[in-house]
């Protein structure tokens, strides 16, 4: 949501060159799910995909957070998408690991619990993400930065850009150590084998 954002605003795109830009993100994310869910399909496991790709997901935003206000437009799309390929497998991982610690009874349940909780929680960290944006670019552009929608419509100075790019940097860093925890939190999660081919929808695709 906020990415094509950060594109124009800091990175002074066009609103249709930043939606270019944002395909990388969006078809890496779809390609590393696909992947993810055939693997899981395969060979019966569904820890071991996200284990690998999310470091890549973390690294990426972290150099997106120290570099926000110095790459290019074209190196940003490049990290973004590296950001892709490492969340994609998360999302049919974590589908499987809840829907495969359960009865195919609750299915339905659980699935209806894994769809609120990810709407919730994209609501919430796009409400999180915007207000760190905005917050840390009021301070120094007051009366601006009412909204994103005024960011946007606003044309800043040089300077300014450079301010706006490095509040969307601290939003790239929180979001790295958010990953980063979530990481963390999967070790723990029990890989257990799949209870018989089919009984556990692997082809999840991403929100």
């Amino acid at each position: 949501m906020l990415t094509p954002v950060y594109l124009q605003v800091a990175l002074s795109t066009s609103a249709a060159e930043a939606g270019l830009l944002t395909i990388p993100l969006l078809v890496s994310t779809s390609v590393s799910s696909i992947f993810a869910g055939r693997y899981c399909r395969q060979h019966g496991r569904y820890k071991l995909p996200p284990l690998l790709s999310l470091p890549f997901a973390v690294i990426a935003l972290a150099l997106l957070a120290i570099l926000a206000d110095q790459v290019t437009p074209v190196t940003a799309a490049a990290l973004l998408m590296l950001v892709g390929l490492g969340v994609g497998p998360a999302y049919p991982s974590s589908s499987v690991a809840a829907l495969n610690a359960v009865e195919p009874t609750d299915f339905g349940a659980i699935s209806g619990v894994l769809f609120f909780v990810r709407a919730l929680g994209s609501a919430i960290a796009i409400a999180v993400a915007s207000a760190v944006v905005l917050g840390l670019s009021s301070k120094a552009l007051p009366g601006i930065t009412a909204s994103v929608e005024d960011l946007v419509r606003t044309e800043l100075p040089p300077d300014a850009r450079g301010i706006v790019a490095r509040a969307f940097g601290s939003m790239f860093g929180a979001t790295a150590a958010a990953l980063l925890i979530g990481l963390l939190i999967f070790v723990g999660v029990e890989d257990r084998q799949l209870r018989d081919e089919g009984s556990v929808p692997v082809g999840s695709t991403p929100e």
